[in-house]
C-alpha cells in the first residue's frame, strides 16, 4: 500500500509585531517563512483611558459615600493572591486553550521589554494579552472561554454593548469589567464578547473565580483576548502599575515578587488540540469566515488532515504522529523537529484513506513525553456531504440556504437558532431530498442584533451531526446617531406608535426620560459628562436597548 502523505507547518508567531508565518515544509524539514505583518495598536487610547479612569474614580466616590465600599486595607499584599482570569467552559475538553502574546512594557522609552527580559510585549502596554487558541472565533460564538475574577472584589465599573466582531481597532469603547479589591488594588477586564459582562451592578461584590463574562474582541482588538490590566491602587500612576508576574527585569511596583497564587513559567509549551479535518483549517475574522473543518466521520478513500496546535511551541521540541487503524495496524508513523521559537504554532499532515477498513480509526500525537489521541471514523457511507452553508439578511427576515453533494439514508434537516451561539433551539425542519440539492429556509422572527443559526443532519437511525455555526446581524430597530456624539443625539425607530425613551448612565441614573412621538427625536447632551450611555426604548410588548458614547 502506497501512503499519499504532505507535511505542513502554520506558524502563528504572535509576537510584539504579530508576525505570522505560513510555511510548506520541503525535504528538508526546514520550514519557508513568508511573514504577514498585522498591526498592533495599544488597547486602549489614552483618551479611552483618562476616561475609564475618570469614570472609576467617580463611581468610587459615590460608592464610598453611600457606605458601599469601605476604605481600602493599605498594608501591600505579601503573598501572593491571583487565580488566574481564564477558564476553558466545562463542555470543551481541548487540553489547552490560550497563549500569551503580550506582558507589561517594562521600558519608558521607546524601546521594549518584558518581565522576563524578553520582548513579548509591545511599547507602552500596561497589561498581560490572553490569547484563544486555536479557532478564537469560534470559541467566542460558542462562548468556550471564561473570564473569572482574579480575586475577590467590588465591581466599580461595567462596560457592555459595543461590538465584538472585528479584527481591526475600532473606534469605540471595549465591553469591560473593573473590580477594587480590599487592599485597594485595581484589576481592569477588558475586550470581553458583547452581552456576556456580569449581571451584577455597579457596587455589587464578586468573589474570586466567579464568571466576570466571555474573552471577546471587543474595542481596539485584533483577534479574541483578554487584557489583564492591575494597579496597586487608583491613581493610576505609572508607578502604582503591577505586572503580576515576578521577574528580574519586572521594575514596577512588585519587582521580583509574583502576584499569582501559581505563577506560570515564562513560556508554557502545551499542546493545546489535536483534530481530523475534511480540508486544511482556515483561521481569520468573522468577515474572512473561519473555518476549522473538523470532521470526525469519513468514506474511504477520503483525504483525512491530521492538526496539531500549540502554545509556546520551542525550538528542538519533537513531534511525533501516528495513526492506527481498526484492526490497530499502524497506518502512519513520522515526526519532526521544530525549528524556532512560537508564541503559538500548528502542524499538519494530510493523508488518503485506503479502501475499506470500517470502523473506529486512532490519531495519536506525542508531544513532551505525553500522547493525545483523537479518534476517527470511517464508513460506508456519510448520511449528507454539506457543500455550504450560509445565511442573508432582507428587511423583515433572514434566509438561510445550504447545499448537499450527497444524501444517503438521510432523513431531515432541523434548523436550530440561538441568540448568544450557546443555547440553541428548533426553529424549523426540512426533510431530506435522497440526492444533491439546494435547500432554503426563511426565518420570518429574526432577534435584534445577532441570530445564530446551526443545521442538524439527521440520518434514518437517528444519529445526527451539526453543521458550522453561522450568524447574521438583523437590521435595528432603533438607530442613534452620530455615535460618538459631543452635542446632539439623534434617536430613530421605525415605531409608528408613541414610544417611551430612557437614557440612564454607567451607574444606572437617569439622565433623559420622554416620549418620542413622531419616530425621532433629538436630544442636547453637551452638558452630559462624557462616557457611555444606555438608550432604552419600550414600547407594547418590546424594549429595544442600544448605547452611545458622549465625548
Amino acid at each position: 500500500m502506497k501512503l499519499i502523505q504532505t507535511f505542513v507547518i502554520f506558524i502563528l508567531a504572535l509576537t510584539q509585531t504579530d508576525i505570522i508565518c505560513e510555511a510548506q515544509v520541503v525535504d528538508s524539514h526546514t520550514p519557508i517563512c513568508v511573514p504577514i505583518q498585522v498591526d498592533n495598536t495599544a488597547c486602549l487610547s489614552n483618551a479611552a483611558r483618562e476616561r475609564i479612569i475618570a469614570e472609576n474614580k467617580q463611581s468610587i466616590l459615590e460608592l464610598t459615600q453611600k457606605g458601599i465600599l469601605k476604605q481600602p486595607n493599605t498594608n501591600f499584599r505579601a503573598q501572593p493572591a491571583f487565580n488566574w482570569p481564564i477558564q476553558l467552559a466545562s463542555t470543551v475538553t481541548d487540553p489547552g486553550f490560550f497563549g500569551i502574546s503580550n506582558y507589561v512594557d517594562q521600558d519608558i522609552t521607546t524601546a521594549i521589554q518584558d518581565y522576563n527580559c524578553g520582548s513579548r510585549t509591545y511599547d507602552g502596554h500596561n497589561g498581560i494579552d490572553m490569547f484563544t487558541w486555536p479557532f478564537a472565533w469560534q470559541k467566542v460564538t460558542n462562548s468556550e472561554v471564561e473570564i473569572l475574577a482574579a480575586i475577590a472584589g467590588t465591581i466599580i465599573g461595567k462596560v457592555d454593548g459595543f461590538d465584538d466582531q472585528h479584527c481591526s481597532c475600532v473606534n469605540y469603547d471595549w465591553n469591560a469589567v473593573y473590580i477594587q479589591h480590599s487592599d485597594g488594588t485595581v484589576a481592569w477586564y477588558g475586550h470581553m464578547k458583547k452581552g456576556t459582562t456580569t449581571s451584577k451592578s455597579i457596587g455589587q461584590t464578586v468573589s474570586q473565580g466567579e464568571k466576570l463574562g466571555i474573552v471577546g474582541s471587543s474595542g481596539c482588538s485584533s483577534a479574541p483576548h483578554l487584557h489583564f490590566e492591575v494597579y496597586q491602587n487608583t491613581t493610576y500612576q505609572r508607578s502604582n502599575l503591577v505586572e503580576p508576574f515576578g521577574g528580574t527585569c519586572n521594575t514596577l511596583s512588585n519587582g521580583n515578587t509574583s502576584w499569582w497564587a501559581t505563577t506560570q513559567n515564562y513560556r508554557v509549551p502545551t499542546l493545546n488540540k489535536i483534530s481530523t479535518h475534511y480540508g486544511a483549517p482556515v483561521l481569520g475574522c468573522p468577515t474572512e469566515n473561519e473555518d476549522p473543518k473538523i470532521q470526525t466521520r469519513f468514506l474511504p478513500g477520503s483525504t483525512v488532515y491530521f492538526a496539531a496546535y500549540f502554545r509556546d511551541l520551542l525550538q528542538g521540541h519533537t513531534i511525533s504522529w501516528k495513526v492506527y487503524s481498526p484492526s490497530n495496524t499502524l497506518f502512519l508513523d513520522v515526526s519532526n523537529t521544530n525549528a524556532q521559537d512560537y508564541n503559538a504554532a500548528y502542524y499538519y499532515y494530510y493523508n488518503t484513506l485506503p479502501l475499506g477498513n470500517i470502523g473506529t480509526w486512532r490519531f495519536e500525537l506525542t508531544y513532551l513525553g505525553q500522547t493525545t489521541i483523537q479518534n476517527f471514523e470511517v464508513v460506508t457511507s456519510l448520511p449528507v456531504e454539506l457543500l455550504n452553508f450560509q445565511v442573508k439578511n432582507t428587511k423583515n427576515s433572514n434566509i438561510l440556504s445550504w447545499q448537499t453533494a450527497s444524501e444517503t439514508n438521510f432523513s431531515h434537516f432541523d434548523i436550530e437558532k440561538s441568540i448568544d451561539g450557546i443555547y440553541f433551539e428548533k426553529i424549523g425542519e426540512v426533510k431530506g431530498r435522497g440526492f444533491a440539492s439546494n435547500y432554503e429556509f426563511n426565518d420570518l422572527n429574526p432577534m435584534e442584533n445577532i441570530n445564530y443559526y446551526r443545521l442538524r443532519m439527521i440520518d434514518v437511525d437517528s444519529k445526527s451531526d451539526f453543521s458550522k455555526i453561522i450568524s447574521q446581524s438583523s437590521a435595528k430597530k432603533i438607530k442613534i446617531f452620530p455615535n460618538p456624539t459631543s452635542n446632539i443625539l439623534s434617536v430613530l425607530t421605525n415605531e409608528t406608535i408613541p414610544i417611551n425613551v430612557l437614557i440612564t448612565d454607567g451607574l444606572g441614573r437617569t439622565v433623559v426620560e420622554t416620549v418620542i412621538q413622531n419616530n425621532k427625536l433629538e436630544f442636547d447632551v453637551s452638558n452630559l459628562p462624557n462616557g457611555v450611555y444606555l438608550v432604552e426604548i419600550k414600547t407594547i410588548g418590546q424594549v429595544m436597548r442600544d448605547k452611545f458614547l458622549k465625548n
